[in-house]
């Protein structure tokens, strides 16, 4: 496949965001993303609940630009370029800006720094290939810049094949993704984020779990720089592979649960 290149088309909803008091437990404001295929706007809102999507939609010509630098950084020299014509089967993760408080932080790199933390760390563990984690093909870049990572894709995830109501094959599902980590252990990295969602499955090879999503992993003894998901990670604050088999091991339980 070709990669895509990047045009304006009218403003669309990508997603909204609920933001919480970390003081005090309580909805702060939701933050609209929109995008006209090129850039990315927001607006935030003291509602929590709109009337529907056109609702939200209604908000989009008075959105604030994101500036690329917030969330687009410029690649590392030692990082690898995704060729311009792809092999069928690529996907292109973008990073898509998520909660904004304030217009002063739109001054930072914050979201761009975890997109180039996530390419390094793919660039690293690419070199020690295992096929129960996900295949890195480079990164994307458009006029200079860093706009996403492409990865091989998959069909689907294990929480879709499950509420798809997919023959799941236990045993296989949590000794390959045991072995995925066990390998990226090896080298060095825990994920940080492991749940359902982040582990893949193929219609061709169903038992062939692999994990994907590197936005939460760390090098073992760091401090953590994501932020894994509720119910499925423990509360650390340095990395440590019990948090991934913590994971792993809710994957298990909810499994048999399911199923």
């Amino acid at each position: 496949m070709a990669l895509e290149s990047i045009t304006c088309k009218p403003r669309e909803l990508v997603t909204a965001y609920e933001a919480w008091s970390d003081e005090s437990d309580t909805f702060a404001f939701t933050t609209l993303i929109f995008t006209d295929g090129s850039d990315y706007y927001y607006s935030n809102h003291p509602d929590r609940r709109f009337s529907d999507d056109d609702d939200k939609l209604s908000f989009a010509d008075h959105a604030i630009l994101i500036p690329r630098s917030y969330y687009q950084p410029s690649p590392l020299p030692h990082f690898h370029r995704a060729l311009l014509t792809q092999p069928a089967r690529t996907y292109i993760k973008k990073f898509v800006p998520s909660i904004i408080e304030n217009p002063e932080s739109l001054a930072t790199t914050s979201v761009a720094d975890l997109m180039s933390q996530e390419a390094d760390i793919y660039h690293n563990i690419s070199q020690y290939s295992h096929p129960n984690i996900c295949e890195y093909r480079g990164i994307y870049v458009v006029d200079g810049i860093m706009a996403g990572l492409c990865l091989r894709q998959y069909s689907k995830t294990l929480a879709e094949a499950v509420k798809d109501g997919d023959r799941v094959d236990v045993d296989s599902i949590i000794s390959g993704i045991k072995s995925g980590l066990d390998h990226l252990h090896k080298l060095g990295y825990v994920h940080g984020d492991i749940n359902p969602r982040n582990i893949m499955l193929d219609s061709d090879e169903p038992t062939i779990p692999v994990i994907i999503d590197f936005d939460s992993c760390n090098r073992i003894g760091e401090k953590i720089t994501g932020r894994g998901t509720f119910e499925w990670s423990e509360n650390h604050e340095f990395a440590s592979v019990g948090n991934d088999y913590f994971g792993l091991e809710a994957i298990g339980k909810w499994l048999k649960d399911e199923l």
